[in-house]
């Protein structure tokens, strides 16, 4: 059901003023009782200057760990894996070596960020403002740990709290560690495919027909936004690799809140 036509316009009149200009694009998701709606505002493309369509699909970045997440708590509810584990219990040498304290971290500390882990981002994209191809590579799980390898940990484990996105590097092998399947497929397999998210694909995992919208980043903070559509997504692996639209994450959370399983 719309809602009506005065909220609508009421609703896109904020979303256009309050996108800020350094913004080229933003979608937003409106869902209640008495209606629903999806606003675009800004561009797609800078250089095509194609409006922002509400169904265009873009890199939703960390909400990616969210599927994670969800898929690693439906392996818990299966009882395939207990949130007390350790790292060492599930991964290999290869990913635990360059982790402090990886004997005591749980996969619950991985899940809200609570393990100590230093971020793996911060050092790459410190690296990246010298040397922007490291954002074309082709990047394993085990290379994007590597980054933290000699690295202080934020803290001891469980005794604060501080984001990481290798937290969810880690977690993305734990999945692929018990189930023997990429994260990806599990993902597909519990979620996308049970909650029809036709518009939801996991990059590097399988083929995304149509494509997606540009992303852009001013990653090396001159002011000027640097086009990152040709980027390899395996520099965010199971931190920040889904493609997906505004009405597919709506749903995916809508979802989840009524399955049992996630």
């Amino acid at each position: 059901m719309q809602l009506p036509d005065r909220v609508i316009s009421a609703l896109q009149t904020a979303l256009d003023t309050n996108r800020p200009a350094e913004v080229p694009g933003a979608v937003a998701a409106i869902l209640t009782p008495e209606g629903e709606w999806f606003g675009a505002s800004g561009v797609a493309n800078v250089a095509e200057n194609r409006p922002l369509r509400p169904d265009d699909r873009f890199e939703a970045g960390s909400i990616t760990k969210t599927f994670v997440a969800a898929t690693l708590l439906q392996l818990v509810e299966n009882g395939q894996i207990s949130l007390n584990d350790t790292l060492t219990t599930w991964l290999t040498t290869s990913l635990t070596d360059p982790i402090p304290n990886a004997s005591e971290i749980t996969i619950k500390q991985l899940l809200n960020h609570t393990s100590g882990i230093a971020d793996y981002l911060d050092i790459f994209t410190a690296r990246a403002v010298t040397n922007p191809t490291l954002f074309l590579q082709e990047w394993e799980p085990e290379q994007l740990v590597g980054f933290v390898n000699g690295v202080e940990p934020f803290f001891a484990p469980g005794t604060d709290w501080r984001y990481s996105n290798t937290n969810y590097i880690l977690a993305g092998e734990v999945i692929e560690s018990v189930t023997g399947n990429g994260y990806g497929q599990e993902i597909r397999d519990r979620i996308l495919n049970p909650l029809g998210l036709d518009n939801t694909f996991v990059f590097g995992e399988e083929e995304i027909p149509g494509g997606y919208i540009s992303s852009y980043w001013d990653f090396n903070r001159d002011g000027v936004l640097d086009d990152l559509s040709i980027t390899n997504l395996s520099w965010a692996s199971a931190a920040g690799s889904i493609i997906s639209n505004a009405e597919d994450l709506a749903d995916f959370l809508m979802g989840c809140s009524s399955m049992v399983h996630c």
